[in-house]
């Protein structure tokens, strides 16, 4: 158990906890709520950024963090969408938040996949760059929802692009990964 509760996974575990305080903070509302909202989400980013560099720094490497950290990430950037679309239905309609969730489901099934037969299967560029687009989605949407709502311009043109370009880089990184894997689905004939 000692080798569980490294540091790299106690700070990927307490991202789940902020994960819970920042859905809380957009479940209850308010201008106030979104600006502690967006505080926190920062917070949990800052972390995935730590348990990710105290992992490669003390070579603390573990399976349960294999599994734990992108499962985590997954819970915060799907749950972020899924609490914010109530607030924005016009920008985050229910197609959109369906990319992204599916996007989470098929790389885990490909992860899983991947697992089970012991081959690695790490995140890409094309993954890396879509967590990005996807986490300054989210953090655009708590300004404009909570902070900045009386800017017509951020919610009428700057978000709506925002949001495709998240979406457009989401279904891509989606793609590279089924399209990197697709020799592994393929089952050897009996």
């Amino acid at each position: 158990m000692r080798a569980v509760l490294n540091l790299p996974n106690i700070i990927t575990l307490f991202r789940l906890v902020i994960a819970a305080v920042f859905f809380l903070f957009i479940e209850i509302g308010g201008a106030r709520n979104f600006s502690v909202a967006l505080v926190v989400f920062v917070i949990a980013g800052l972390s995935d950024v730590l348990d990710g560099y105290c992992a490669r720094r003390l070579k603390l490497f573990t399976e349960f963090g294999r599994v734990a950290d992108p499962f985590v990430d997954k819970v915060l950037i799907c749950g972020g969408f899924i609490f914010l679309a109530p607030y924005a239905p016009s920008i985050l309609k229910p197609w959109i938040v369906t990319v992204v969730i599916a996007r989470e489901l098929l790389v885990t099934t490909i992860r899983s996949y991947s697992e089970a037969m012991k081959v690695p299967f790490a995140a890409n560029w094309m993954g890396k760059l879509k967590m990005f687009f996807q986490s300054v989605t989210i953090g655009v949407l708590l300004l404009a929802i909570g902070v900045m709502s009386n800017q017509a311009w951020l919610m009428d043109i700057f978000l709506p692009i925002m949001v495709h370009i998240m979406v457009i880089f989401t279904a891509l990184s989606g793609i590279f990964y089924l399209a990197g894997f697709r020799g592994r689905f393929s089952e050897p004939q009996k």
